[in-house]
């Protein structure tokens, strides 16, 4: 007896010449792929990883550590597609994902009941949860993480049902270890799932009828080798120092520095939270529990647990992968990134990272719904016809996706999405032509490259970031070789020397550095001060008390009282944000300079783009109050 229970009988259905399979299986992708092209932003959908995902695809690049090679090249297929802008193409790709991954999950459900109908519905009420739509439209990382995980399992399922004493038997451990090697060379959470899957892998192996010998060993390793070979891109095209070129990869140190994330912590998500505190502990899971209920309701979460207990009845052994899977790659791995959920920005980044973990619930969910799909058609057939009761069940079932749809549709329709691109395209109204603008922050450097560098926006304008290190120079001198470029020296502030060899015979720009973070740059009394305009600042040697910046934000396009039922989207609230801190900056400039009024005028401007912003409501307080 296999150690997952899946029905015999079933196997059959999963033959790829089954017609009734194959209609099937198209009708759940189609369903779930066409919703997510028919919501699809038609251009940027976030300003961050995302522009720089839809860059690097779009022109064969770098991307941040560790790469996402695989990521890229499917991107790139996607690329050739004669529709829409580039980003709109990489949205696509990411949708397809997401599609697959519903489509295998579907199968696997399949495989466990044979009862398509009710794991179509099941498969659709993932599709439709909140957070996995949301991030099939996002040019992310999650859905292809979430498409390997699924086929792990299913490949897993079905490598517990075959005949042990058949030849292919033994090639399904192959076909995994290249599909895991695959997965590995996307995105290093999957080892959080290796518990999980080594415990219902050693169970399968126990059924042979002997050990695998070493040669089978040497075979199996090799297959997981193979699938790490599109990491061998990051070095091949890092040579040719493509624009978007992470890291630049060109010796091995940094090939391996790259892959390890050293940049980040090699198992942590960033650098900035590497203490243990009981508070950030306790916002992850609540932000982590309020998420899970967001995308399910209390229905899917009620599905689940039943669902639960039915596998652990059924597949034991699916039961222990599930718990742990859920556990170790959601929250447990999230305490340990200690990224408190405090604000926008890093709830969005604690998002998608949750994805995975919910795709696992979601396999709870769905056998929770073909089971009470199953005993409720029971319970009918004793005073209906067979068929009747069949019917009647699938409406009662289908009411749980169909209200997930209805319900997220609105908030997810981006159809009508273009905050991030007028975003980028506010930015560059705020420079001169041919001038030097120096970055700090992947929301607005990203989205600035991107529009450049693929659609051909202001290709006058030299985008530099604020982190430089030897690796990103070398990339400067290729990308701008005209600029002059300081000699380096221990403590050197790089940005200022950069800035005093280049001013005053170009315009020069900084974007995201204020305050304390001005002077950590060296620029702060180097003479340089700083000059608001629009959302940047201008720096020069003098602060002109008679200019202010009105007229470039009367130009801008951002809307700021539009109202949209997707403006409560963390891309969303991301973008707004982004405004309100740049005229929440600008007030203290202001400030500093006596000018009191434009400052006060300035935080109501940045209250209407960001209501919630609490800086710019307790600075407006102080500074009326001290006005009277």
């Amino acid at each position: 007896m296999g150690i997952l229970k899946f029905s015999k009988k079933n196997l059959p259905m999963l033959n790829k010449s089954n017609l009734t399979l194959s209609l099937w299986g198209t009708l759940v992708f189609g369903v779930a792929f066409g919703i997510y092209v028919f919501t699809s932003s038609p251009t940027l959908i976030s300003c961050g990883d995302s522009a720089e995902l839809a860059g690097v695809t779009e022109t064969l690049g770098v991307a941040h550590a560790p790469g996402y090679p695989l990521f890229t090249l499917i991107g790139k297929i996607f690329s050739g597609i004669p529709v829409g802008k580039p980003a709109l193409k990489t949205h696509l790709s990411t949708g397809f994902m997401a599609a697959s991954a519903v489509t295998l999950l579907f199968l696997l459900l399949l495989l466990w009941r044979g009862n398509p109908l009710a794991a179509a519905l099941a498969a659709w009420g993932t599709a439709f949860s909140y957070h996995f739509w949301l991030y099939a439209l996002v040019p992310e990382i999650s859905m292809l993480n979430v498409l390997f995980i699924s086929f792990l399992v299913l490949l897993s399922a079905l490598w517990a049902q075959s005949n042990p004493a058949t030849p292919a038997w033994s090639r399904w451990p192959l076909l995994i270890a290249y599909i895991l090697g695959l997965s590995f060379s996307h995105h290093h959470t999957i080892v959080l799932l290796l518990p999980g899957f080594g415990i219902l892998w050693f169970h399968i192996m126990r059924q042979g009828h002997a050990p695998f010998s070493r040669h089978h060993w040497i075979c199996i390793s090799l297959f997981f080798l193979l699938g790490l070979t599109p990491y061998l891109y990051i070095p091949i095209r890092a040579q040719a120092m493509p624009y978007f070129n992470a890291g630049t990869v060109t010796t091995i140190d940094r090939f391996i520095g790259h892959l390890l994330r050293r940049s980040y912590g090699t198992i942590s998500l960033t650098p900035e939270f590497s203490v243990f505190n009981w508070d950030a502990t306790f916002s992850i899971l609540g932000f982590y529990g309020s998420s899970l209920l967001k995308s399910f309701t209390w229905v899917g979460i009620l599905l689940a647990m039943g669902g639960l207990v039915s596998i652990r009845k059924r597949q034991p052994w699916l039961f222990v992968f599930v718990i742990l899977g859920f556990l170790l790659i959601g929250p447990a791995f999230l305490i340990y990134a200690r990224m408190p959920a405090t604000t926008n920005a890093l709830q969005t980044v604690l998002e998608r990272f949750m994805v995975p973990s919910f795709f696992i619930f979601s396999i709870a969910m769905g056998m929770g719904m073909i089971s009470f799909f199953e005993k409720g058609q029971t319970l009918l057939k004793k005073r209906l016809p067979r068929l009747t009761s069949m019917f009647l069940m699938a409406l009662l079932v289908s009411v749980f996706p169909l209200t997930l749809l209805v319900n997220n549709f609105p908030k997810l329709n981006l159809s009508q999405f273009r905050l991030c691109e007028i975003h980028g395209r506010d930015t560059f109204k705020s420079f001169k032509k041919n001038s030097i603008v120096i970055v700090k922050g992947d929301n607005s450097i990203f989205t600035l490259r991107y529009l450049q560098q693929v659609e051909g926006v202001r290709p006058d304008v030299k985008i530099i970031s604020a982190e430089i290190n030897k690796a990103y120079e070398e990339r400067l001198r290729h990308a701008y070789p005209n600029l002059l470029y300081p000699e380096r020296y221990p403590g050197q502030h790089f940005a200022r020397d950069l800035i005093l060899l280049n001013y005053p015979n170009t315009d020069i720009y900084e974007l995201g550095i204020p305050g304390a973070l001005f002077s950590a740059f060296g620029l702060a009394g180097n003479p340089f001060t700083l000059q608001p305009q629009g959302l940047a600042f201008k720096i020069g040697k003098t602060f002109d008390r008679s200019a202010t910046d009105a007229g470039f934000w009367k130009s801008f396009d951002f809307p700021i009282t539009r109202r949209r039922p997707w403006l409560s989207n963390s891309f969303v609230r991301e973008v707004r944000n982004i405004y309100a801190i740049s005229l929440y900056n600008n007030s203290i400039l202001y400030g500093q300079h006596g000018l009191t009024d434009i400052a006060i005028d300035t935080l109501h401007l940045a209250l209407r783009y960001d209501p919630a912003f609490e800086h710019a409501q307790n600075r407006l307080s102080r500074l009326e109050a001290a006005r009277f």
